[in-house]
């Protein structure tokens, strides 16, 4: 494999692909993680009143060990939300908004104007058909995710059960795998 012909492009991009993130992205996960916590506060309220919720508290009161609220976290409509569900309801945000697609868009094209310059349209178009769809939506996506992934890790987030190793399999789909 030869030496890189393009990084200064290459690490533009990257920086496109953070600055982005932080300004779009960023804020999405934030609002959804906000109301998530507010539905699940609401959910918690309302149980915690509810007879399930008193008879609860009251077996609680006896075992310091039983957690009054683990039915509701089992069978809760918002508190039995796990981190997947989480990015589900981020990524909806996100494939539903035409601008943040647009922009997605932009940035998967220029992406592959660089790649393509650095490999060739053959090559590029060979790639892409073993992966069965192009190779730069696969890459946005990708790193879109990975960026997610790196937010809720460095934020601590969200107060959901983290399942790391679902999170880890878990790839958002955005603009989906497009062909070019």
């Amino acid at each position: 494999m030869g030496e890189i012909k393009h990084t200064a492009r290459f690490a533009e991009i990257e920086r496109i692909f953070g600055d982005y993130f932080n300004s779009h992205l960023a804020p999405v996960m934030r609002d959804t993680q906000n109301y998530l916590n507010r539905k699940q506060a609401e959910e918690m309220a309302a149980y915690s009143t509810s007879a399930a919720g008193i008879l609860g508290s009251m077996a609680a009161a006896g075992n310091p060990m039983m957690d009054p609220y683990q039915t509701l976290k089992v069978t809760g409509e918002w508190n039995s939300k796990t981190t997947e569900d989480y990015l589900e309801m981020c990524r909806e945000k996100i494939a539903n908004n035409k601008e943040i697609q647009a922009d997605l868009a932009l940035m998967a094209n220029e992406w592959r104007s660089t790649v393509v310059d650095e490999i060739g349209r053959e090559r590029y178009d060979e790639l892409s058909g073993q992966l069965g769809c192009d190779l730069a939506y696969a890459y946005t996506e990708y790193r879109i995710g990975e960026l997610m992934m790196g937010k809720m890790v460095k934020d601590n987030s969200p107060s959901l059960p983290l399942n790391t190793s679902c999170a880890r399999r878990h790839r958002t789909r955005f603009s989906g795998c497009h062909t070019h």
